[in-house]
């Protein structure tokens, strides 16, 4: 964690060697944090092979092969060294017995340089990314190669910082801005996939760590996008099924309504037909009332007959 925050999220890890295809490298790592706000949800990294440094500073032809070049790590270790490459691993403190006298430079973040023992002995820090400390460019050329030019400190700057210059710019652009920017890809796509944005595509060309990892990223997100794509069609089903319901509702809706206005037809029916039941019952009443008052007159008439029959005889 304290090298993250140092380092802005980023960190080189010191060099160590590695056997690949029964030759022994020279590697570094370089570490990237992955955020999700302010929360890191993981580390992605790549291992870099550094031969190609003591390649190239072993070219290095500055003031006719005299001068001496060396890249040095935070942790005073030797990554490149133009006179003896079997010096690369150690530290500073087996090579240089100068050391006392150079330290102030080696730990400082300013360009500076000093004489020693008849040489000039020049440091430059290297930034990397947003490592800004700690990896130095060393380079020692006797003074009696420098002594000859008309100008000393200005050709000594110039040629300086234009050798810096152009190691820098190498180590800087070359190599490390590629690896940050696949690696800031890879974080940029993590966060959108934490904020729930799952419909992501990148392409992961390589065969190192971090293609494996953006392959990885790659098949989660498939996968959730697969499932969110079940569940919205599952929730459409659902919807159309509930169309389908509300329908049929409606339609037993409509046919209460109807049953209910027959019911009140037969209903009303019903009212006129005992409306009828009742008046022809009073009409039987009255015709029950005209019968008997008829029988009482017809018996009243017959004992009159009999009453005249027996007066007659």
């Amino acid at each position: 964690m304290i090298l993250l925050k140092k380092g802005d999220g980023y960190f080189l890890l010191p060099p160590y060697q590695d056997v690949y295809e029964n030759d022994t490298l020279w590697m570094i790592s370089y570490i990237h944090e992955i955020k999700n706000g302010n929360e890191i949800i993981g580390l992605g990294g790549v291992d870099i092979g550094i031969d190609w440094m003591q390649s190239f500073i072993s070219k290095s032809d500055i003031f006719n092969e005299k001068a001496s070049i060396m890249i040095i790590s935070d942790r005073g270790i030797i990554n490149a060294y133009s006179k003896n490459k079997g010096k690369v691993g150690k530290t500073i403190n087996e090579e240089l017995s100068t050391l006392d006298v150079e330290r102030n430079l080696l730990f400082s973040d300013q360009s500076n340089y000093l004489t020693i023992n008849g040489s000039y002995v020049f440091y430059k820090p290297i930034e990397i990314n947003k490592l800004k400390e700690g990896w130095h460019i060393r380079i020692e050329v006797p003074e009696s190669e420098i002594i000859g030019a008309a100008q000393k400190a200005l050709i000594i700057r110039i040629v300086i910082a234009i050798v810096i210059a152009i190691i820098s710019l190498l180590i800087t652009f070359i190599y490390f801005n590629k690896i940050v920017a696949r690696i800031r890809k890879l974080a940029a796509a993590a966060k959108r996939m934490a904020k729930g944005n799952l419909f992501i595509d990148f392409q992961t060309v390589g065969n190192d760590e971090i293609t494996d990892l953006g392959k990885s990223l790659q098949s989660i997100i498939t996968r959730f996008s697969e499932i969110i794509t079940g569940v919205k069609t599952t929730m459409e089903q659902f919807r159309e099924s509930g169309n389908a319901l509300s329908s049929t509702a409606i339609k037993l809706s409509e046919g209460a309504s109807e049953q209910a206005s027959s019911t009140e037809e037969v209903s009303a029916s019903m009212e006129q037909m005992s409306a009828n039941i009742e008046q022809n019952a009073e009409n039987a009443k009255l015709a029950d009332k005209i019968a008997q008052k008829s029988s009482n007159e017809i018996e009243e008439s017959s004992k009159k007959v009999k009453e005249n029959c027996r007066i007659n005889e």
